[in-house]
């Protein structure tokens, strides 16, 4: 993943981040697992392959 200050914004925004966020805030354990694994899948799948 790249540390470029031009990428940070999209990479760290609050849209990507809101749904983990609002199922911790429920405090459902499986949305928030759910989420997080999709959340980073694509965040591998993504930035890993650069």
């Amino acid at each position: 993943m790249s540390h470029d200050a031009a990428q940070l914004p999209r990479i760290m925004s609050h849209t990507r981040h809101a749904p983990i966020v609002d199922a911790i805030e429920a405090a459902d354990v499986t949305a928030a697992v759910r989420v997080v694994r999709e959340h980073m899948t694509a965040a591998a799948d993504r930035y890993g392959a650069q």
